[in-house]
């Protein structure tokens, strides 16, 4: 499979959301990168418009630094797929990392499943995250549009579509 860059979305100022649609039909798999800064802790993805509880995951979290070290596996109904560093306790100029991994997101006959990862340093600590995940979208249609939602992206967050 060759990689092709589809689409990159970079905000200009801060907003809530970020949302890629017009995703062809045609691919085998989605892959996005981003670059993110936010007041918070993590982001939710929401596919095609749906708000419903058609997600579940299982993630797995490795926090560092200090007597903060954990490693834990957590299954939830909404999917938060995104490691994002809080700008107000991680510093305003701090970026995570994420990739999400979305294979044969044009079927019409199968559930959905994904992959995820992402992390970051702490500037002025030895505080880091580092995150992955699995999930599973309950719902037939092909993926056409993908929108991240948290309480603030910040100015030079990026998107990134392949």
């Amino acid at each position: 499979m060759a990689i092709e860059l589809l689409q990159s979305v970079t905000i200009e100022s801060n907003t809530t959301g970020i949302t890629l649609d017009n995703i062809p039909s045609n691919g085998e798999e989605l892959l996005f990168y981003m670059k993110i800064r936010s007041n918070a802790d993590n982001c939710k993805i929401q596919f095609n418009d749906n708000a419903a509880n058609d997600y579940s995951w299982v993630q797995s979290v490795y926090t560092g630094g200090g007597s903060a070290n954990a490693l834990y596996v957590e299954q939830k109904s909404s999917f938060y797929g995104c490691s994002t560093a809080n700008a107000s306790s991680a510093g305003s100029q701090t970026y995570s990392a994420t990739v999400l991994s979305l294979p044969a997101y044009a079927r019409t006959t199968l559930e959905k499943v994904g992959n995820w990862y992402g992390g970051y340093k702490h500037p002025s600590t030895s505080f880091g995250k580092a995150e992955s995940g699995t999930f599973l979208y309950s719902e037939l249609p092909a993926i056409s549009k993908v929108s991240f939602i948290t309480d603030t992206f910040y100015a030079g967050t990026t998107n990134t579509l392949y």
